[in-house]
Parts: structure tokens; C-alpha cells; sequence
């Protein structure tokens, strides 16, 4: 009867262990899981990606004869996809969005306002003219592309005088 007692003893005990043992292995796997998915969320954050995202460069910045400011922007690659280009005019610090829908108060270059405004696709240059009128002298541009979520900065620059 004792040796019976002892035997039902130990396989509660032996029980025990493996359902710690499980618990253990469960928690350290849990743990891990939530690592590797914090260490993805840190490594995607937009000032990195936006380093090696766009492929663009803001070419030039400046008054034509008409007193409009006219940017140009180079899409040297194809490497993610933009639905957007914003331009931030300084000081009024007023904000311009090119989504390759119609524009009123922007054009494209040898093109009249109230048309398309294209998106610069990959290996092409386009200038895009602002009718800036009702606004004070601008001193420079800042230039953003992406998405509606997340913009990342092509570049700055100060507005010259006379294209």
C-alpha cells in the first residue's frame, strides 16, 4: 500500500513539472514573438525608410517671368510606388498637394491651369508651375512624396530668381 501511495505521489508530482515545463516554454515563446514583431516596427520607422524609399531630387527652384514659381523635381527611379508630391512654400508656410488629379492653381510646364497634374514617373523630370499670386514673396520650397499616410522629404530648397 505504501509503494501504491508513493507511485501516485510521484506522477502527480511528474505532471506537475511537465505542465510547468509547458507554462515555461509557452511564456519564452510568447516573449519572443513580441520581440521579433517590436524589432520589425522599430526597424520600419518612416526617418529610415524614407532614406532608401525615393528616388527623387528636387533640380530646381525659381521665378519665371510670369512671377510664378516654378519647381522642378527628377524621378531617377521606380522603387516605391507615390501617390502624392506636396510642396511647402516658406515663409506663408502653405501647402500644395499633387496627386495626379485636376489643378487649379498649378500646371505643368507648356500646359494651362485646370489641367492634370502628372505625377513624375520614373526617369522623367517635370516642372510644376504655381500660380502663387495671392500669396507673399516666397523665399523657398520644401518637397515631400508618398502616400496619404506617410510623406517623406526630397529635399529643400531657396526659390532663385528668374528661371
Amino acid at each position: 500500500m505504501l509503494a501504491q501511495h508513493h507511485v501516485e505521489y510521484g506522477k502527480k508530482a511528474q505532471s506537475e513539472i511537465i505542465g510547468t515545463a509547458i507554462i515555461l516554454i509557452l511564456v519564452i515563446a510568447g516573449i519572443v514573438v513580441l520581440w521579433s514583431v517590436f524589432q520589425s516596427v522599430i526597424s520600419t520607422s518612416p526617418e529610415e525608410s524614407c532614406t532608401h524609399a525615393f528616388d527623387f531630387s528636387l533640380e530646381d527652384a525659381c521665378y519665371n517671368s510670369n512671377d510664378e514659381i516654378m519647381v522642378t523635381v527628377k524621378r531617377k527611379g521606380d522603387s516605391v510606388a507615390i501617390k502624392n508630391l506636396q510642396f511647402n512654400f516658406a515663409p506663408s508656410d502653405s501647402l500644395w498637394s499633387i496627386t495626379g488629379k485636376k489643378c487649379t492653381d498649378v500646371r505643368l510646364n507648356n500646359r494651362e491651369y485646370g489641367g492634370y497634374c502628372d505625377l513624375t514617373q520614373s526617369g522623367e523630370t517635370l516642372s510644376y508651375i504655381f500660380n502663387v499670386a495671392d500669396l507673399e514673396k516666397q523665399e523657398a520650397v520644401s518637397v515631400y512624396a508618398g502616400s496619404e499616410k506617410s510623406m517623406c522629404e526630397i529635399g529643400e530648397t531657396v526659390i532663385r530668381a528668374g528661371c
